[in-house]
């Protein structure tokens, strides 16, 4: 018989905690945690190494080039002070309207160096800035003097045709007659917008005779080369001395302007440059150059270093103009002025730009004639700059220069 004991071993069962305990344990681990991340925050703080003097010469430098290639682009200044400019760049957001930009610094020790863009609230460029110095050197340039109504829409224009080239028959030739141009009928519109701004309009085709040619440019004031063209071209025409307005793509390289372009759907430049062709308009100004979407295009791939940007499709060039005299991108001497037309209407009438775009159109034509800008002068900003950071540990200072004319006109 097994006998059983009645008795059991309580000592080796384990008790649970209380509520009370547990609420008691939970708050003493949490005082106990805040505790030691107090001590890790002094320690941090108390181990905190200022930013070192390469750190913040790498600042300082940023922001400078921050101010300074916002200044390239400057058209207009109203505010210019030791420690402060507010100037004025072109569309960046697409609503065709120019943005405001501001740099400025207290002047206290200490205190920041700040950006505003379009009134918005300021944004510290650079903490702890102890010096910040502006200084402006305005320069005055005068146009040259030019003679009283020289080059305005007046003389003959030499119209390059892409139109049928006409051989005078047996009796003709025996008459003296040579071959003439039947020009095309998408022409006729541009022929008669050019007369009724007072030019006589003859007409030639590169097909024709050099001797023809020749002749032609020998009497003419200016030569206008359609977009309908579509001839490989005549080496007289690429090398005379008169103004031309090339309107056709496929001479860009031959006139020098760019080995290629490339083509965009818009009806818009804006406008880059203070010119005489853009003399109508504000710099960074929206051009609407076309009624509806048509074809724009801008100068790709090898361009010429010297030219000047008039209107600006994107950030490409797009109106363009060259002075006699300068080297294009193949190294060839410009003979002539020129000036390129981006926007392609060959099968629509002179209906399909809008007055701006026949405006820039008649000025290009004015321009490469040889009329220039009147009398006068302009003036263009030259800002040097200079800024500091400074503190126990020593100075940091930078200093930089920056072209404040942005292309454009200044006040």
């Amino acid at each position: 018989m097994i006998r059983q004991h009645s008795h059991s071993r309580h000592s080796d069962l384990r008790r649970g905690y209380s509520l009370i305990e547990l609420i008691i344990a939970v708050g003493a681990s949490a005082v106990l945690m805040g505790g030691m991340a107090s001590a890790l925050l002094i320690s941090n703080h108390a181990l905190d190494v200022p930013e070192s003097q390469s750190g913040r010469q790498l600042d300082a430098s940023d922001a400078q080039q921050d101010l300074l290639s916002d200044l390239q682009h400057a058209v207009s200044f109203s505010e210019r002070t030791e420690h402060a400019v507010t100037f004025q760049v072109p569309d960046r957001d697409g609503d065709g309207d120019l943005e405001k930009v501001r740099y400025a610094w207290s002047g206290t020790g200490g205190q920041p160096l700040t950006y505003e863009y379009n009134d918005s609230s300021p944004i510290t460029l650079v903490e702890d800035v102890y010096q910040f110095d502006l200084s402006f050197l305005t320069q005055t340039i005068t146009a040259p003097e030019v003679i009283e109504d020289e080059g305005l829409s007046s003389g003959t224009l030499l119209f390059v045709s892409g139109g049928l080239v006409v051989e005078p028959t047996f009796l003709d030739k025996l008459a003296g007659e040579t071959s003439y141009v039947d020009i095309a009928e998408t022409e006729e519109g541009y022929v008669s917008l050019f007369e009724s701004w007072g030019y006589d309009v003859e007409h030639i085709s590169p097909d024709q005779e050099d001797s023809v040619i020749q002749k032609a440019l020998e009497t003419a004031d200016v030569v206008y080369v359609s977009a309908e063209t579509i001839s490989a071209g005549n080496a007289l025409l690429f090398g005379t001395t008169l103004g031309v307005v090339n309107a056709m793509t496929g001479y860009v390289d031959d006139f020098g302007f760019s080995s290629t372009v490339e083509v965009e759907t818009s009806t818009q430049l804006k406008i880059s440059a203070a010119h005489y062709i853009t003399s109508d308009f504000s710099t960074g100004q929206n051009a609407k150059v076309l009624q509806s979407n048509g074809s724009i295009y801008r100068l790709s791939e090898t361009i010429t270093s010297d030219l000047t940007d008039l209107a600006l499709f994107g950030s490409e060039s797009s109106l363009v103009a060259m002075e006699a005299g300068i080297d294009d991108f193949n190294g060839r001497t410009v003979a002539g002025r020129r000036v390129q037309i981006p926007w392609i209407t060959p099968l629509q009438s002179p209906s399909a730009l809008t007055a701006d775009g026949q405006l820039l159109l008649q000025r290009a034509l004015e321009w490469a004639a040889g009329a220039d800008l009147a009398v006068g002068g302009s003036e263009s900003e030259l800002l040097e700059v200079s800024g500091g950071l400074s503190d126990t540990s020593g100075d940091v200072t930078t200093t930089g220069n920056g072209n404040g004319n942005g292309k454009g006109k200044n006040k």
